[in-house]
């Protein structure tokens, strides 16, 4: 369907759209608004909003090296079922990403595979080193992991991490730090089990993620780096990501639904599906990344989504590895929170389509705008559906979400005009099967 028009839209009131159409062609937004008339098919859209299509600024899709557990097949289906048109990727199964070649080769099974666009974040380890200069201008940056994770040894102090601080500063390039203490976390360990759900958030503390806040504030400071914390989780890192851009520190932040949904007390009760690096937190360190989504301070959600075999997140917990599949939820994570009266559609716009559209410096992403990629998520607000295994359309459907009333439902993910997802039971099912 190379030209069509959508009409009896909603819009979020910060797409300043005066009018209920979209009149898409080759794959661009060629109007919006109130124009008269319809151009090519018409496609009735009563009942659902459009919002851009979602930014998820921080996904695990394991291929190469684990692509059993998720491929980008999956892992982008999974992706545009959740309202998400692009994801930035981070490698962390071996093997790294670590030269251009590797870059190279993960681009063409992406073009291979993928159904949305796909971006790479290079790992910052020290085989990586000799060729940043290449790799910055085929990546979104450089993620370090401050702790051990996976295949990543972790960088625990100063002067470990300053050389990719100084070459991102050089390079002008971001900088993105899984910020927790691996040293603190490994003295907190003694006298607690790491087999008791209960335990966990004491051992992986927020002590552990403040220190390494802290610390990678302290080396961006010194180097001038352009700085990016993911998934935050305490109320004294929010504190600190305040106080470092009060002082001018090129300093942006994200967090997660599940720091959102969920508090360590939950963990004690789901057990392996809420194992996560970070740790889920108290009820009050949940309050004041609310209040830091509303002041500005946290500037991105994102799923972190890390697939696992089902029979391995099945495991006790302390033999099942660490991750929650969520990308298949975004949007209607987001829309719950919106039904909840804890943020704005808005809100959402910007948290998880303009924000990281910014941050990330990515050309034509983050609205619907007039000559953009008609890149477009259609959802209806109104829906009320409960989460099951058989709904997810990533191969991880173990998830501490199966069982949750969630509102806002996806009818339909664009991606360049292409449907890319179709919810089957939703209004544009017939219409875009018959395309």
């Amino acid at each position: 369907m190379k030209e069509f028009t959508l009409t009896n839209l909603k819009f979020p009131a910060c797409a300043e759209i005066d009018g209920d159409k979209i009149h898409i062609s080759g794959g661009h937004i060629e109007e919006t608004g109130a124009f008269s008339g319809v151009r090519g098919v018409e496609i009735d859209c009563s009942g659902l909003t459009a919002l851009p299509s979602l930014v998820d600024n921080h996904v695990h899709f394991r291929e190469p090296g684990a692509e059993e557990k998720e491929d980008f097949a999956s892992g982008s289906a999974a992706a545009a079922h959740g309202g998400v048109g692009m994801v930035l990727e981070v490698q962390n199964s071996l093997p790294l990403l670590t030269t251009p070649e590797l870059v190279r080769a993960k681009r063409e099974i992406v073009s291979r595979k993928s159904c949305v666009d796909v971006v790479f974040y290079a790992s910052a380890v020290k085989e990586t080193l000799p060729h940043m200069d290449e790799m910055a201008a085929q990546t979104a940056g450089f993620k370090l992991f401050m702790a051990p994770s996976h295949a990543d040894e972790g960088y625990d102090n100063e002067e470990a991490m300053r050389p990719f601080f100084s070459h991102c500063a050089r390079l002008g390039s971001l900088l993105i730090v899984h910020a927790e203490d691996g040293r603190l976390i490994g003295r907190q360990a003694e006298g607690l089990d790491p087999n008791d759900p209960a335990d966990f958030s004491s051992i992986r503390s927020p002590a552990a993620e403040i220190h390494a806040v802290e610390c990678a504030i302290s080396v961006a400071r010194d180097c001038g780096t352009r700085l990016h914390i993911f998934h935050v989780t305490t109320a004294g890192a929010v504190d600190l990501i305040a106080d470092a851009r009060g002082e001018g520190i090129d300093v942006t932040a994200s967090t997660c639904p599940h720091y959102l949904f969920f508090t360590d007390a939950d963990t004690a009760r789901y057990g392996s599906r809420l194992k996560v690096f970070p740790s889920i937190k108290a009820e009050h360190d949940r309050k004041r990344l609310f209040d830091a989504l509303r002041e500005g301070i946290i500037e991105i959600v994102s799923t972190d989504h890390a697939p696992h075999k089902p029979e391995e997140k099945k495991l006790p917990f302390g033999k099942s590895p660490a991750g929650i599949s969520s990308v298949d939820l975004l949007l209607p994570l987001m829309t719950t929170l919106v039904a909840r009266g804890e943020i704005s559609l808005d809100d959402v716009v910007a948290l998880c389509a303009a924000n990281p559209a910014r941050i990330h410096r990515l050309v034509d992403k983050g609205a619907i705008k007039r000559g953009w990629p008609a890149d477009i998520a259609l959802i209806d607000l109104e829906k009320c559906w409960t989460v099951q295994e058989e709904d997810f359309l990533s191969r991880a459907n173990v998830s501490p979400y199966v069982g949750t009333e969630l509102q806002g439902r996806v009818a339909a993910t664009l991606s360049r005009g292409r449907p890319v997802f179709v919810d089957k039971a939703g209004r544009l099912a017939d219409v875009f099967v018959k395309e």
